[in-house]
């Protein structure tokens, strides 16, 4: 992969990460205790589906890695 896509992919993933912050806190202030638990557990799947991907694209291209990722991706 060239490093202008790891870019290009490192921010789409970031603006789904900020979007699935955005549906976990929204679920919060208008789902039923149930719903929301249902909610924020598939919420957290993707969370972590895109966390590797975020760890491949780091891994690869080290010097494109968010201060607040890098410890995530050493260990």
């Amino acid at each position: 992969m060239q490093r202008d896509v790891a870019l290009r992919i490192d921010g789409i993933v970031s603006g789904v990460r900020s979007q699935l912050d955005w549906l976990a806190h929204t679920a919060k202030s208008n789902l039923t205790d149930e719903e929301y638990s249902m909610v924020v557990t598939e919420v957290g799947v993707a969370m972590g589906a895109i966390y590797y991907i975020s760890a491949a694209l780091y891994e690869e291209f080290p010097d494109i890695t968010p201060a607040e990722m890098e410890l995530a991706v050493e260990k």
